[in-house]
């Protein structure tokens, strides 16, 4: 629940900041896969040590997060593996639905079951169905890959400008005035490409999710500035 609110906070201030000149390219008037760049990014925040010491603590006696509660919370959000192919088995599913013509139910499972085996090199359990619950497939209709995209973007973002709490107040003010402030008025290329990261390529986005040595390291008390 706490991700899901920093989740939707995200899309939420990304229409309060808009400053374009027309309505419809507004906020959250983008194209799709940039716009859950803003939402994802908040999800990091939701789960940086610092700020779990900041809005965290016991629902009844008031007390803040202990530092080692906080960082166990910090290092379970580092384990990106899971999360990562979930996303690409759906991503890869939710294209392939739609480039088929009406796929069967049978010929359905059988596209989830061979990327599942491709992505995971696992065979799927056969009385599992979970597409079926995942109501992406008509709403986000061949755009599901927005997710993992706008994921690596925003994970750029995060560790790029906000990683060192020190610099939260002026790359904030970055954030607010080149990105959540243009919506979609711009493109993503022209609003991020050397401001708040340092170039956009699809390899730059997809080197982020695996460059354990430098974001990925697990928090111990003794690397905290406490």
């Amino acid at each position: 629940m706490v991700r899901n609110l920093f989740h939707e906070f995200g899309h939420a201030i990304h229409t309060i900041f808009g400053q374009t000149k027309y309505q419809h390219v507004s906020g959250t008037r983008c194209p799709t896969d940039f716009a859950e760049v803003p939402s994802i990014l908040m999800e990091y925040f939701a789960f940086d040590f610092h700020f779990l010491k900041k809005y965290s603590k016991h629902y009844n006696t008031g007390i803040p997060i202990s530092d080692k509660h906080a960082l166990l919370i910090s290092n379970i959000e580092r384990i990106h593996s899971p999360l990562i192919q979930e996303q690409l088995i759906y991503s890869l599913l939710d294209i392939e639905l739609h480039v088929t013509k009406s796929p069967s139910p049978c010929k359905t499972k059988s596209i989830y079951e061979e990327i599942f085996k491709k992505i995971t090199s696992r065979e799927p359990d056969p009385f599992l169905v979970p597409y079926l619950r995942f109501s992406h497939f008509s709403n986000y209709g061949a755009k599901y890959y927005s997710y993992l995209l706008s994921h690596a973007i925003a994970s750029r973002i995060y560790y790029e400008n906000f990683s060192d709490q020190k610099k939260f107040k002026v790359n904030g003010k970055v954030l607010r005035d080149i990105l959540l402030s243009r919506g979609g008025s711009r493109s993503a290329v022209e609003i991020l490409n050397g401001n708040l990261i340092e170039k956009y390529t699809l390899e730059y986005f997809a080197d982020s999710k695996f460059e354990i040595n430098k974001y990925s390291e697990f928090l111990t008390l003794d690397c905290l500035d406490l």
